[in-house]
C-alpha cells in the first residue's frame, strides 16, 4: 500500500494551504494555532508532519513546504533527490471567513530514479515563474475561483544514452466555482492555455525526433458535482491512510454518499499547429489536433462520449510515396459514445463487493459490477461520426456495436453501419493511379469497384452502403446477403 500511502500524503500537502478557519489577528500565536490545526487535522498523513512550517508575514501566514523533507518521509528507495527548492504561499484571512492565497515561486527538482533491473534515469526540472491568486472557501472545502501560471518549464531526461527534453513557454490555468441553485452541487469551469510546446528525444545511432506545438487551449465542466461532499469523504478516507484495510473500509461505506458524483462533464483540448521532425527532414504537420470528452444523463442511463478531430495534416514527401499524397486526410474525426450505463445499479453492487476477496473471487465481484452497469447484460457502443477527407476520397461512417462480454469473450455480437462516399469513382480513379507506382493498390482498386456495385445513390448523390453483420456471422449489404452463417442462428 506504499502508493496509496504517498498519493494520501501528496494529496495532503497540496491542500494544506486552504485548511484554515475564520479570519484571526495574524501574530506568531496565530500562526502556531494555524499550524497546529493544520497539522492536526485528521487528512493529514505522518508523512507530511514536518514538512510545513507557518508563520506571520505582515497582515498574512507565509506557509513554507519543504519537499525535500517530504520526500524523505515517504521512503522511497528507488528515488534520490539531489536538489528540491521549498514551495512557498500566503493566506490572508478575510471577513467572510475565506481565503485569499498567493503564490510566487521558482521550482527546482534534480534527482534519480532507479527502477530494479533497470537503467537509472537522471532527472531535472525547473519552472523559472509559478504564481497563484486564488480564493479558498473552507466551508466547500475547494477554491471558489483562481488564476494560475507558469513560466519557463522544462523537463530533462537521461537514461544511459538517451536523453529527452520537455520544454513549455508558458501555461495558464484558471478555476471558476459556482453553487447550484440549492448549493447542495457546484459547477466547476476550468479553462487554460499552454505556448510554444517542444519535446525532443535523442539517441546515438538513431535519428534525432522532435515535436513542436505553438500553442494549446483545454477546458472542462463539471455540473452538478458535490464538492463539499466529495471533499469530506476523501478527507475521512485519507485519516485511514496509514490502516489500508481500514481504509478500504472506509471508500466503501462513504463514496456512495456522494452518488450521483455529477450530473454532466464535458473536456476539450486543441492542440495547435503541430509539427513533427528529425534533425535533417521534416515529417509532417497538423494545423490542430483536437480531444473531447463528455458524460451526461440519469445515473440509471448514462451516456459516456470520446471525440478526435485533426485538421490540415500534410506528410513530408521524403518519406511518403507523390502517389499517396492525395490520401492524406485533411480532416479526420471520430466520435464514439457508450450510452445507457447504469451507474445506479452499478454502486448497488459495489456496496455488496468483500474487499477481503482477492484472486478469482475479486474478478468475478468486478465482473458483476461491470455488467451491472449494461442493460440487458449487453454492451452498446455507438459510432455517430467516423469521417475522413481528403483530395482523393470523402467518407462518412455511423453505427452501431452491441455483444455479451462474458468470460472474457464477446457473444451475441451484432454490428450494424451506414458507410457513405462522396465521388466513389474518384477515389477509384486514384487509387489506380497509385497502383502505377505500386501494384499492391490494384487489390484496393478491385475492392472498391466491387463495393460500387453495392451502393445505392443518395438524393445528393452519395454512394450509400448499409451493412449489418449477426450473431451467426451473416453480412449483408443494402439487404443483400454478402456473406452466409459460420453456424446456424443462435435460439433466443
Amino acid at each position: 500500500m506504499t502508493r496509496l500511502k504517498y498519493l494520501a500524503s501528496a494529496a495532503a500537502i497540496s491542500v494544506l494551504s486552504f485548511n484554515t478557519a475564520a479570519a484571526a489577528p495574524v501574530d506568531q500565536q496565530g500562526a502556531e494555532k494555524l499550524k497546529k490545526d493544520l497539522l492536526s487535522s485528521q487528512y493529514v498523513a505522518p508523512s507530511v508532519k514536518d514538512s510545513v512550517t507557518v508563520q506571520p508575514d505582515g497582515s498574512r501566514y507565509k506557509i513554507t513546504y519543504d519537499f525535500e523533507r517530504f520526500f524523505k518521509k515517504l521512503t522511497l528507495p528507488n528515488l534520490t533527490l539531489d536538489e528540491v527548492q521549498p514551495f512557498i504561499s500566503f493566506a490572508t484571512p478575510r471577513d467572510d471567513g475565506r481565503w485569499l492565497i498567493e503564490a510566487d515561486n521558482k521550482l527546482s527538482f534534480k534527482g534519480k530514479f532507479s527502477p530494479p533491473g533497470k537503467p537509472a534515469t537522471d532527472f531535472t526540472a525547473n519552472v523559472d515563474s509559478s504564481s497563484a491568486n486564488a480564493l479558498f472557501d473552507p466551508a466547500l472545502h475547494y477554491i471558489r475561483n483562481g488564476t494560475f501560471k507558469l513560466q519557463d518549464l522544462g523537463v530533462n531526461l537521461a537514461e544511459a544514452d538517451k536523453r529527452t527534453a520537455f520544454k513549455i513557454a508558458g501555461i495558464n490555468y484558471g478555476i471558476d466555482v459556482n453553487d447550484t441553485a440549492d448549493g447542495s452541487a457546484q459547477a466547476l469551469k476550468t479553462t487554460g492555455s499552454m505556448s510554444d510546446m517542444v519535446a525532443e528525444v535523442t539517441q546515438p545511432g538513431q535519428a534525432s525526433f522532435t515535436m513542436k506545438a505553438q500553442s494549446a487551449e483545454f477546458s472542462s465542466l463539471f455540473d452538478g458535482i458535490k464538492l463539499r461532499v466529495i471533499n469530506e469523504i476523501s478527507s475521512a478516507i485519507s485519516a485511514k491512510s496509514e490502516k489500508p484495510a481500514e481504509m478500504q473500509q472506509e471508500i466503501k461505506e462513504e463514496l456512495p454518499k456522494a452518488f450521483p458524483l455529477l450530473q454532466s462533464y464535458k473536456q476539450d483540448f486543441t492542440l495547435k499547429n503541430v509539427s513533427f521532425s528529425t534533425a535533417d527532414q521534416s515529417l509532417g504537420e497538423v494545423s490542430a489536433l483536437s480531444y473531447g470528452a463528455s458524460l451526461d444523463g440519469a445515473p440509471e442511463a448514462m451516456r459516456i462520449g470520446f471525440s478526435i478531430r485533426s485538421d490540415g495534416a500534410s506528410v513530408d514527401s521524403a518519406i511518403l510515396p507523390p502517389a499517396y499524397a492525395g490520401f492524406v486526410p485533411q480532416s479526420l474525426n471520430v466520435e464514439v459514445a457508450m450510452p445507457n450505463l447504469n451507474f445506479d445499479a452499478f454502486w448497488q453492487e459495489f456496496k455488496k463487493q468483500d474487499w477481503k476477496q482477492k484472486g478469482d473471487q475479486a474478478s468475478a465481484a468486478g465482473d458483476r459490477e461491470f455488467r451491472a452497469m449494461l442493460p440487458d447484460g449487453r454492451l452498446l457502443v455507438e459510432f455517430p461520426n467516423v469521417s475522413a477527407v481528403s483530395d482523393s476520397y470523402d467518407f462518412q461512417i455511423s453505427g452501431t456495436f452491441s455483444g455479451r462480454f462474458l468470460n472474457e469473450k464477446a457473444e451475441d455480437v451484432v454490428v450494424k453501419a451506414t458507410i457513405l462516399a462522396r465521388d466513389i469513382d474518384k477515389t477509384i480513379a486514384a487509387v489506380q493511379a497509385a497502383a502505377q507506382q505500386d501494384p499492391r493498390a490494384n487489390n484496393v482498386s478491385m475492392g472498391l469497384m466491387m463495393a460500387k456495385g453495392f451502393a445505392k445513390t443518395d438524393p445528393d448523390g452519395r454512394s450509400r452502403w448499409e451493412v449489418v453483420a449477426q450473431p451467426d456471422g451473416s453480412v449483408s449489404v443494402n439487404g443483400q446477403q454478402l456473406k452466409g452463417p459460420d453456424t446456424p442462428a443462435k435460439q433466443n
